[in-house]
């Protein structure tokens, strides 16, 4: 009988370095062994899926974590970026929105909101959400790409 495994975060990390260094094979065993109630989990299928450019499938595991744990912000914001990946922008900052609204003090959104908003030619909206984005807690290197951002379109 295949049970699942708890779900662990170096069984997750594993599964996502092989899926992004090619060995989706070894990533799927490794994901398949983990349970289906677990959002990080459902996360990390979603970007597995996207390390084959299996868009639907991303979506689809983007969806079910939102699902099972709906007022987390971390799908809904991963869900946009790989709406903003594929160049689908609408769809981009109603995700970003949504994980802006569930977790107001989550950076990652407002900066992807801000760029998917500068795609769309909305400049000084895209402003306004990389100036909230600059006043959250943000690491060295998120705030160092917030500020090549902001001034590449200041």
């Amino acid at each position: 009988m295949n049970r699942a495994a708890p779900c662990g975060l170096a069984a997750l990390h594993a599964a996502l370095a092989e899926a992004r260094t090619g060995d989706v094979r070894s990533a799927r065993q490794e994901i398949d062994r983990t349970p289906r109630d677990c959002t990080l989990c459902l996360r990390v299928r979603g970007d597995i899926d996207a390390a084959q450019k299996n868009w639907a499938g991303t979506a689809f595991w983007f969806e079910d974590s939102v699902r099972r744990a709906p007022s987390i912000p971390f799908a809904y914001a991963d869900w946009g970026a790989m709406l903003l990946h594929n160049g689908d922008y609408d769809d981009a900052i109603a995700k970003f929105g949504v994980a802006h609204e569930k977790g107001p003090h989550f950076a990652d959104p407002l900066e992807m909101w801000g760029e998917a908003l500068m795609y769309v030619g909305r400049r000084d909206e895209a402003k306004e959400q990389f100036s909230l984005a600059s006043h959250l807690d943000l690491n060295a290197a998120d705030a160092a790409a917030l500020a090549r951002l902001v001034a590449a379109h200041a």
